[in-house]
């Protein structure tokens, strides 16, 4: 059977464009194409103790007023971005990073403050990403990397605080403490 050129050039442009497609999923297996988490997730308030897992510390901020968010995502495998959908917290990203840029978490900040279309001035405030490891459990250190380069370990903490306009993101880790520990085989 002889395949002319025409066949196979459409051919690469079907396999170009699936690719594509595919690209567009979300990159969360437990999250809807809008960022929030599916009502399957398994997880529960509060810190990962004994159970293991990877707990989420969402600080908001003193101007959001807003408690902030513990959680704890039990048995977690997967990336820093991943452990929104497994603790059922809502986060959007922006048109350019969608899943590795957090610009709103647990919506906040509120849509009327930033539309997330764009990556938010340093007038307008951001998230900034720390994480604590079970070797260093009580300090939290600014993630060289994006959440979703990044793999959490078993007792491990990560940690999001919204940075008010014009402030050091390194200056400004979660309020809350770490107790990151290790794992129980």
């Amino acid at each position: 059977m002889k395949l002319s050129l025409r066949a196979v050039l459409i051919g690469l442009v079907a396999l170009v464009a699936i690719g594509g497609l595919i690209s567009m999923l979300p990159a969360t297996p437990n999250a809807s194409p809008s960022g929030s988490p599916s009502a399957s997730s398994n997880w529960f308030e509060g810190e990962c103790k004994d159970q293991g897992g990877v707990t989420l510390v969402v600080d908001f901020g003193v101007a959001s007023k807003k408690p902030a968010l513990v959680r704890c995502a039990p048995a977690f495998f997967g990336t820093g971005w991943d452990v929104f959908a497994a603790a059922a917290v809502s986060v959007a990203g922006t048109n350019s990073y969608p899943s590795g840029f957090a610009c709103r978490i647990a919506d906040w900040p509120t849509v009327a403050e930033q539309s997330c279309a764009d990556t938010p001035s340093y007038n307008q405030g951001h998230w900034a990403y720390f994480y604590a490891l079970p070797k260093e459990p009580t300090l939290w250190t600014l993630s060289g990397a994006g959440a979703a380069m990044r793999t959490p370990e078993c007792g491990s903490y990560e940690g999001w605080s919204f940075v008010e306009p014009g402030q050091n993101s390194g200056a400004n880790p979660p309020r809350l403490p770490a107790n990151a520990q290790y794992c129980k085989d």
